[in-house]
């Protein structure tokens, strides 16, 4: 009994110190630039999926508003990682703006930006 209150007191300790325990992140299944994106230039994602088929993408803005469309373009298996992925291009979309958010299937991406000099 001395001893399991020893490690609760030493439990209470280091979360008191370190804060809450979380949950692992889910994996990131859309991987893209952390920078964000030049207006003018390239813009490309890759997305973690099996699907053989290439799959729908939408890039929605601030507000919510679709400002791009397209799909996927299925590249198979990475020789790096072994996994299936695809590839996304929104080159097209050249809207300086801050928020955006890039939804691939049922994959969704962190916000992100698009500047002259991000």
């Amino acid at each position: 009994m001395k001893n399991s209150l020893a490690v609760s007191v030493a439990a209470m300790t280091l979360l008191s110190t370190f804060g809450s325990v979380q949950a692992e992140p889910a994996a990131v299944v859309v991987r893209m630039s952390q920078v964000g994106f030049e207006t003018q230039g390239p813009k490309t994602a890759t997305v973690q999926d099996d699907a053989t088929r290439p799959l729908p993408w939408r890039i929605l803005n601030r507000s919510g508003a679709v400002v791009a469309q397209g799909v996927s373009k299925v590249f198979g298996q990475d020789a790096a990682s072994g996994q299936s992925v695809h590839t996304v291009d929104f080159q097209s979309l050249q809207t300086d703006g801050e928020g955006y958010r890039l939804i691939v299937g049922s994959h969704e991406s962190r916000l992100f930006a698009i500047q002259p000099h991000p």
